[in-house]
């Protein structure tokens, strides 16, 4: 993850795992990954994230970020 990333901004950390995007459990990355495609840029999605034992919710607006610019990532 990196550290200046929308997730980082929005409380997402290295090992949190996604349990839920807008109420709709996530089995596999490529269902994250197809439920994220099929928003804008802007729109907001609410997350269920599992983060060191415990559940959180995260509501986040999507932003446009430039991952191949970035060089420092958190560990």
């Amino acid at each position: 993850m990196y550290s200046n990333s929308p997730a980082a901004k929005y409380g997402l950390k290295v090992n949190d795992v996604i349990l839920e995007i807008n109420g709709k459990r996530v089995t596999s990355a490529g269902a994250f990954i197809g439920e994220l495609a099929a928003k804008k840029i802007g729109e907001t999605v609410n997350l269920k994230v599992a983060s060191n034992g415990k559940e959180k919710n995260i509501s986040m607006k999507l932003e446009a970020f430039n991952y191949s610019q970035q060089q420092t990532r958190t560990q």
